[in-house]
């Protein structure tokens, strides 16, 4: 059966990565890193990052040296292409000292995921809770705040 699949997590920056990249938030420098990843490898997978297609994203202000990220993915297949594509970006970002410090998936039924009637979604879901969870709960509970 086919999933909907959401997937947070929380990467830690090295000061030397936040000096270079100053007054860029979390998600900007992780723009800059995979660009700078793109240039140095020409990597097939950096490209396939950099044209990745969600179904949603949410980014969050800074937490210390932590930016945290929570992506909603159009299904598994989705996340799991980005994630197979992710490794070796991941193995460069290690080297320069950025490590992602906290992960956390959640997987939903398709067949869970409200569908559209007379012009209006249920709010009070599997899938809307689920969501919530993930994008807003997790992150806000660990001390971010949702970026404006």
């Amino acid at each position: 059966m086919a999933r909907k699949a959401f997937h947070y997590m929380e990467v830690t920056f090295p000061q030397n990565v936040l000096d270079e990249n100053s007054g860029l938030m979390p998600i900007g420098i992780m723009k800059k890193l995979l660009d700078d990843y793109i240039a140095e490898t020409d990597s097939k997978d950096g490209k396939v990052l950099k044209e990745f297609v969600f179904n949603g994203i949410q980014t969050f202000e800074w937490n210390d040296n932590v930016g945290a990220y929570a992506f909603e993915f159009i299904n598994e297949r989705n996340r799991n292409t980005y994630f197979t594509a992710r490794k070796s970006f991941d193995a460069w970002l290690a080297e320069k000292g950025v490590q992602t410090s906290y992960k956390l998936s959640h997987d939903i039924p398709l067949d869970l995921v409200p569908q559209l009637t007379d012009g209006n979604y249920e709010e009070n879901t599997y899938y809307n809770m689920a969501k919530n969870f993930i994008m807003f709960d997790i992150p806000t509970s660990r001390g971010f705040a949702t970026q404006a």
